[in-house]
């Protein structure tokens, strides 16, 4: 469900990620920039997350499991659909320059009208082959 979601958001996700991303890349100078995962909040998800990609983990980054926040099973009348409080959204963001950065956002979805997002972490990380561990990503700019 969650790749459907992408799909129709493409915009809207690739639009957060430059915005989050923004004092150290310029819209214009990003290459590729691809949804990765979403991971839901537990105890210390962040800091795992921080230390795979510190460590250049990246099958472990890949084997993780992609998390679905949305409960489309719990559908309101109004058409609602319940969410994890918090959860995270990792991409992998590729410049010009072939410069790779990793960015994680928090969500968090406590406040119903109006999410809070937030610039959880970004790493700039050495060039890797990242066709071999996130295949099959979806691609969130033209």
């Amino acid at each position: 469900m969650m790749s459907l979601i992408l799909e129709l958001n493409k915009e809207k996700w690739f639009n957060k990620v430059v915005h989050f991303v923004s004092d150290r890349i310029n819209k214009e100078r990003i290459k590729k920039a691809y949804y990765l995962k979403t991971i839901n909040e537990t105890a210390k998800i962040v800091s795992d997350l921080k230390e795979i990609v510190d460590a250049g983990s990246y099958l472990k980054l890949a084997l993780l499991k992609n998390d679905t926040p949305y409960d489309f099973d719990r559908l309101d009348g109004e058409g609602v659909v319940e969410v994890v409080e918090s959860f995270y959204e990792l991409y992998l963001v590729i410049d010009v320059d072939d410069n790779y950065y990793f960015v994680i956002i928090k969500e968090n979805n406590f406040f119903r009208d109006k999410p809070i997002n937030e610039l959880e972490y970004i790493k700039k990380v050495t060039p890797f082959w990242y066709k071999v561990y996130f295949f099959n990503r979806k691609r969130i700019n033209n």
